[in-house]
């Protein structure tokens, strides 16, 4: 999840400042009217998979910010749906029968 990519590196940005690695704890809530809320840790094996996943691709991720490659497109993030084009009609069955 890319709260947790977040998480880690805010704590590591933490722990540079500060020397310090503290624990990653959120506040989560339920989307109901009468929402249930809890604080959750999340496992330091967790956040250091995740931070190593970021020095992993931050060389990609570099080189799409300077426009030095183009990004793909993967159709499913909220960008990219908010960036589709309609350019085909759809078949009832094949769109609500997958």
């Amino acid at each position: 999840m890319i709260i947790f990519c977040n998480g880690a590196l805010y704590q590591e940005i933490v722990r540079q400042n500060t020397g310090k690695k503290l624990r990653f704890i959120i506040a989560v809530a339920t989307k109901e009217k009468y929402s249930q809320r809890r604080l959750l840790e999340i496992p330091q094996e967790k956040m250091d998979e995740k931070l190593e996943f970021i020095k992993e691709y931050l060389p990609h991720l570099q080189a799409l910010k300077q426009g030095k490659i183009t990004p793909t497109s993967c159709g499913k993030c909220n960008y990219c749906r908010s960036k589709e084009k309609v350019d085909r009609i759809y078949y009832y069955d094949e769109y609500f029968n997958k």
